[in-house]
């Protein structure tokens, strides 16, 4: 059952290549997944939760008082300098806001369109990113919340708890409270998962919406845990294969590159050729990276849409491995009592026999003995 999903979802990525731009933006997203949470929950370092980020920018001294200054005296000595500090601020606020709506845009156009494909494959031709990004604008807000409401969870909980292991010193502590925190991450990360399909593809409000998932993936946990570990696997798979081309890609680069340098005199000439090496180079790994994002978003779709259909049933395989193993080993049994039974029935023939016997022998006896 998974393979037909898999390969369903997969025809539907390749068919409908606009989906690979909902899908460059949502890699974008951020959004945090369960792999994430557990990786970043059991990486062993307790200040790495803090967040790192923060972190990392007080540590270079990003914001001391020298910087604070300095930024200070920028303005006040040269103002045009300060003006181009400030106009780079801006944009920066601006592009990370840009792709923050631009992601979540992509999200519900991915998940919209993939649906309809679903749904009504001869129209599906009609299907574009114009019509995706509608969608998102119509539903952007629940959406957001949504997004923004599993990364505060999960950060809150992971800062939480090394807040409590950074200040009592007791790392076993930590593992124990991971322990605890994790799987509640991990389920409310399946739940807002489902909710988000609920909103778009149902038409739901927010409450309804985590109300209907929170019974689907209690329904459905098993296969839930089973198509996320499936996906990891996928993704590790295609992340050392896509590695590795990337790697003799370079290579080959690297190898033009020393070519033309020694026939091209130029230096222009040689930055503009390296320059159009390292964009292609961006291209093939910018557009693997959007093909993979899509892949995983169009296969949860279709798990959702088999979940929520009750004329499609799907299995655990998990479940039905177990299931198969219980008939197997209850028809041994049922095979062992029947020749146990068999065994019986001849070993009570053949006592019933020997006693007709020893009685025929006795009437001899008798009749010798008369």
């Amino acid at each position: 059952m998974f393979r037909k999903i898999i390969k369903k979802s997969w025809q539907t990525i390749w068919n409908h290549k606009h989906l690979w731009f909902f899908g460059f933006f949502v890699t974008f997203l951020g959004i945090i997944n369960e792999y994430y949470v557990i990786f970043r929950a059991f990486s062993g370092n307790v200040e790495a939760n803090l967040f790192p980020n923060i972190r990392k920018m007080w540590e270079v001294g990003f914001f001391s008082y020298e910087t604070l200054e300095s930024i200070k005296l920028l303005f006040q000595n040269n103002p045009v300098d300060g003006a181009k500090f400030f106009i780079t601020i801006v944009v920066g606020i601006f592009v990370f806001c840009f792709l923050a709506w631009m992601s979540v845009l992509s999200q519900i156009g991915l998940i919209h369109n993939n649906h309809k494909i679903n749904i009504n494959k001869k129209k599906s031709s009609n299907l574009d990113i114009k019509m995706g990004l509608k969608k998102g604008m119509e539903k952007f807000w629940p959406i957001f919340g949504l997004n923004i409401l599993i990364q505060s969870t999960a950060t809150i909980f992971l800062v939480v708890i090394s807040l409590i292991i950074y200040f009592s010193k007791l790392d076993f502590l930590y593992i124990t409270l991971l322990l605890i925190a994790t799987p509640i991450i991990v389920i409310s990360i399946f739940i807002i998962r489902y909710a988000i399909c609920f909103i778009i593809i149902k038409n739901d409000n927010v409450k309804d919406a985590i109300k209907k998932a929170y019974h689907l993936f209690i329904n459905n946990w098993l296969i839930s845990l089973e198509i996320a570990t499936l996906l990891f696997i996928i993704k590790f798979i295609v992340t050392i294969i896509s590695t590795f081309f990337t790697s003799i890609l370079t290579q080959i680069f690297l190898f033009i590159l020393i070519i033309i340098s020694s026939k091209i005199s130029s230096a222009a000439g040689v930055w503009l050729v390296t320059g159009a090496l390292f964009l292609t180079m961006m291209f093939v790994t910018v557009t693997i990276g959007a093909i993979v994002t899509a892949f995983q978003v169009v296969i949860w779709v279709n798990v959702f849409s088999r979940l929520t259909n009750k004329n499609q049933k799907l299995e655990s395989k998990l479940e039905r491995f177990v299931e198969e193993k219980k008939v197997n080993y209850q028809n041994k049994l049922n095979i062992k009592k029947a020749k146990k039974s068999e065994n019986e029935e001849i070993a009570e023939k053949e006592e019933e026999r020997d006693e007709d016997k020893e009685g025929e022998y006795k009437e001899e006896d008798d009749k010798i003995s008369n």
